[in-house]
């Protein structure tokens, strides 16, 4: 999962309502972040 963001901000991964972790963007702004693998069944992940 990857995106960007305000270069130095925290961007918070969301699964619904629980966070599954952070990222910090860049100095270019750009993020990425791996989750641990998930379980089966459907999932909505979310950065915010």
């Amino acid at each position: 999962m990857s995106g960007t963001a305000e270069a130095g901000s925290t961007v918070t991964i969301y699964d619904g309502s629980t966070v599954l972790g952070t990222a910090v963007a860049d100095e270019d702004g750009h993020w990425r972040f791996t989750p641990d693998p998930l379980g089966e069944g459907s999932t909505a992940s979310a950065p915010r």
